[in-house]
């Protein structure tokens, strides 16, 4: 339920769950779950999210009713309103005891922090975008967001080639915003236009 959160805490709040929510659907095999927790020092406080593998959400912000001045680019400051601290995500991929990563806030805007995250914790080079699309009345118009991450024989040039198109890659609130498919945004930050779709309910299936 949002209706008792200002728009900054619906932007960060949300940005977590929409990660969290990629993160677990790859946990779909394992039948477990997953544990985020945000805890900055900006005025929103700390943020929890938990997940689990049948996509079943629910998450926690400190402060609810936040508000601070938009950022230089008109935008909710989210990165302020989180500010500096640490990251940790705990996994349960059916091992006898659940994995625990930890990793430090670079910037607040969740994307960057989770990319930070997967390369440091997870030793795996990953390009994270996500964002929160609130409407005037505060509602929310729309929430998604990618995670690109490369197969264990990934060539670095192609590493290398990711970043650099999603550097210049505009916000992911903006692509929604504009009314971009999920195909468009796919072919948009890979840019490559030969793209398949699997069903992941298929693609588990077939693993098992």
């Amino acid at each position: 339920d949002l209706r008792d959160l200002c728009d900054l805490a619906t932007a960060g709040l949300g940005r977590v769950v929409v990660v969290s929510s990629m993160i677990a659907s790859a946990l779909r095999s394992y039948e477990g779950g997953l544990a985020v927790r945000i805890r900055g020092d900006g005025p929103l406080g700390n943020i929890v999210v938990c997940a689990n593998s049948a996509l079943e959400l629910k998450g926690y912000i400190t402060n609810p009713e936040v508000e601070l001045p938009l950022n230089n680019e008109g935008k909710l400051d989210v990165s302020k309103g989180i500010g500096l601290g640490t990251l940790t995500l705990i996994k349960d991929i059916g091992l006898k005891a659940p994995y625990v990563g930890t990793c430090e806030l670079l910037t607040g805007e969740i994307g960057d922090d989770f990319a930070y995250y997967f390369n440091v914790s997870e030793q795996t080079p990953s390009v994270v975008s996500v964002g929160v699309l609130i409407g005037k009345d505060g509602n929310v118009q729309k929430a998604g967001g990618y995670i690109i991450q490369p197969l264990p024989d990934c060539e670095d040039k192609v590493i290398d080639k990711l970043e650099s198109i999603n550097i210049k890659l505009p916000a992911m609130t903006e692509l929604m915003s504009e009314g971009r498919t999920i195909d468009d945004i796919v072919v948009n930050a890979t840019g490559d236009e030969k793209i398949e779709t699997f069903n992941l309910d298929n693609l588990y299936r077939y693993k098992n």
